[in-house]
């Protein structure tokens, strides 16, 4: 895609992007330089942005300055990718975090447009740390009714179902799952 197509947040040329690498989220990412008042030398305007998945949308906006032993911006431009790809680790900490002590139970459907699907989607809850039981309930031709025992609550397996490629979404209290669009990359 295109830096601008990028930067206007094109809904369209994102997915394609997040589709041919087989993920669900991109970061978008900005810097810009200007001059800086204090040192007479470039500061640095960065901002990061993590489009996709509902659950998983962050922006980060953040700015840097020269230091007087820098040789050159290069120094300037290391320093910003340390923190902001640590602020992005941080953050994915944070919301990945488990609370052991509340455990729950729901309920999802999983249609089944093909013979494959179910086996997909267990192939993929297989081995998720939140999980602690699957249990297959009821299956049709249409689809197929689980019971998903885990711990944490709903938004945070939501968000740990997005980075194995499978979106859980929920209508009039029914909870849905199913494999992610553009998850073709996906693995286990």
């Amino acid at each position: 895609i295109t830096s601008q197509q990028a930067q206007a947040n094109d809904d369209r040329a994102l997915h394609a992007i997040a589709t041919h690498y087989g993920v669900n989220d991109v970061l978008v990412v900005s810097a810009k330089l200007h001059p800086d008042a204090t040192s007479g030398r470039d500061a640095l305007d960065v901002s990061a942005s993590r489009i996709g998945n509902a659950a998983t949308e962050e922006s980060i906006v953040t700015a840097f300055a020269p230091e007087a032993n820098d040789s050159d911006d290069g120094a300037m431009f290391d320093r910003a990718v340390t923190s902001i790809k640590s602020r992005i680790e941080e953050s994915w900490k944070q919301s990945s975090l488990l609370h052991f002590g509340s455990q729950q139970q729901i309920a999802v459907t999983v249609q089944l447009g093909s013979i494959d699907a179910l086996t997909t989607v267990m192939r993929r809850l297989d081995g998720l740390a939140p999980i602690q039981r699957v249990d297959l309930v009821r299956t049709s031709r249409e689809q197929a009714d689980l019971q998903l025992s885990f711990v944490g609550d709903a938004g945070q397996l939501a968000l740990l179902l997005a980075q194995r490629n499978l979106s859980l979404s929920q209508d009039s209290g029914s909870y849905t799952l199913k494999p992610a669009v553009g998850g073709a990359g996906a693995q286990r």
